[in-house]
């Protein structure tokens, strides 16, 4: 498809937006599924109550498996904009795309206005993929706490 041939219409924008939240979401449930995975087996290893270098092994493990998603994620979207022509470089295009992800935004990088919609879109999608990772780091240190807590006999 010749993009700068066609004026770019929501009836274009909206499937592409779709499928990039789509993806997105994917790969935060393949990020949150393997998170889970992990520290079940780490915390199943543990057989007292954690000290403070097991709760900090398990923590630092779930913050880098999430972060890591969180990259890949925005390298999705900012390889979208390249593909669509939307940047001129794959460092713009990973520039605006992680200051979209986390509503930071960026004014300093040439953006085709055609294609706009898709980091409001990303902004969007951005901070709920944070919050769901969130939701997984509570419930890690939900279970870390629950092992501290001695049982009722």
């Amino acid at each position: 498809m010749d993009w700068n041939n066609l004026e770019i219409k929501m009836s274009v924008i909206l499937p592409l937006i779709l499928v990039l939240s789509l993806v997105t979401v994917f790969l935060h449930t393949v990020a949150s599924s393997i998170t889970h995975r992990v520290t079940h087996a780490m915390i199943t290893h543990v057989k007292k109550t954690p000290n403070l270098i097991d709760e900090t092994i398990i923590v630092s493990t779930v913050v880098i498996l999430l972060t890591l998603f969180h990259v890949l994620e925005v390298i999705f979207w900012a390889l979208a904009f390249l593909v669509l022509g939307a940047v001129a470089n794959p460092q713009d295009a990973f520039y605006i795309s992680l200051t979209a992800y986390t509503t930071l935004g960026a004014d300093d990088v040439t953006f085709d206005q055609r294609f706009r919609s898709l980091l409001g879109f990303e902004s969007l999608v951005g901070p709920l993929m944070i919050a769901w990772s969130t939701a997984v780091m509570a419930t890690v240190l939900g279970r870390i706490a629950a092992l501290r807590m001695p049982t009722i006999k």
